[in-house]
């Protein structure tokens, strides 16, 4: 399907969503490596991406390894130049992150791309969820976040969410404790307290991520386009972000669009990185609407905890760029607006 002009959005006289680029100043993000399932998350890929054009984009999980993050940015703004000085909100974002990468040849064994997946997004601010959702389709839900100080990574960590405890036509919607970090210990790794510039860092922390897919090796090898974007990395540091777009019809149970979009999240600054190895313990809740341990394949220990295997900090500012899209759904309505262009990862 070609991309055609669409109509002019109508923005009413109540600010609903806002316009990218988005600006997101002194983001402090805190990240936990926790191992689920592979199947389990390959599973989540396939409903969410594989059956949206299965004859033209084919992606797959590259690693067992979750990222769970919390995040505050301080300073989130819109960079359009209809409403860059509309002003700024603080926001705190906490998302499971699942490694994912385009594949090709006849076997699908050769990454062509590597995406990150926000699997569930869950903010304090409505404006967010709301333009997240809309413009990129991110998976935003409203979450009620305790993090500690910028500059503390000894304090807790928690998350409740507005859902449904379990599902019965007893049971109320409201806010329920979902997940919690506590630091076991502050006996850290060697390089605990090391802190790094805007490359190096980078460089450490993509470098980690490359191990966990190095990790599984034997499953995959590096295509061309995959090597050239890791080293790009290192000169020009983004994350390419992967989302699920489509519109409902009035039934619910349709999509008059549906497609696959991705949009750069790239990096400004980074003020610094700490990388750890401290004794970090993650809890979740059964949940009803947000049933995260099953659908991660996270593994419980005994005393109802998950282990996590690798922390990190990162103090950075960083910018949402727009969007494009990579695949459409032949069989939906709609078309992206000119601003959007059509991605090549799938041609």
């Amino acid at each position: 399907m070609s991309n055609t002009t669409s109509r002019d959005y109508i923005d009413g006289d109540n600010l609903m969503l806002e316009k990218p680029p988005f600006n997101e100043g002194n983001a402090f993000m805190h990240g936990f490596l926790v191992k689920g399932d592979k199947d389990a998350l390959q599973k989540i890929i396939d409903t969410n991406f594989n059956q949206v054009a299965p004859d033209k984009c084919y992606f797959k999980v590259l690693t067992s390894y979750v990222i769970q993050s919390f995040t505050l940015i301080e300073h989130a703004n819109s960079l359009d130049e209809t409403e860059i000085n509309y002003g700024y909100t603080e926001e705190k974002e906490v998302i499971p992150w699942i490694i994912v990468g385009k594949m090709v040849g006849d076997d699908h064994d050769k990454i062509d791309h590597i995406f990150f997946y926000p699997y569930a997004c869950f903010v304090n601010s409505a404006l967010a969820l709301n333009t997240g959702r809309e413009i990129y389709g991110y998976p935003k839900y409203m979450g009620d976040t305790v993090m500690p100080e910028k500059g503390d990574n000894s304090g807790e960590f928690s998350l409740a969410v507005n859902s449904y405890k379990t599902f019965s036509p007893e049971t109320k919607l409201q806010f329920n404790p979902l997940m919690k970090i506590t630091q076991e210990s502050d006996k850290g790794d060697e390089d605990d307290d090391d802190e790094f510039g805007f490359l190096d860092g980078f460089e450490l922390l993509m470098g980690r991520l490359v191990q966990l897919i190095k990790l599984e090796r034997k499953l995959f090898s590096l295509d061309w386009h995959a090597i050239e974007q890791i080293a790009s990395l290192l000169i020009n540091p983004k994350v390419d972000q992967l989302f699920l777009k489509q519109i409902p019809d009035l039934t619910g149970k349709k999509a008059l669009y549906q497609a696959v979009i991705t949009a750069p999240a790239v990096v400004k600054k980074v003020r610094s990185i700490h990388c750890s190895r401290n004794d970090y313990c993650l809890t979740i809740e059964d949940n009803a609407s947000f049933p995260l341990v099953k659908s991660l394949g996270l593994t419980r220990e005994p005393d109802n905890s998950i282990k996590v295997d690798y922390a990190f900090t990162f103090d950075f500012d960083f910018v949402v760029e727009i969007g494009t899209e990579v695949v459409r759904a032949e069989d939906g309505l709609g078309a992206l607006s000119d601003s959007a262009e059509r991605s090549k990862v799938c041609e």
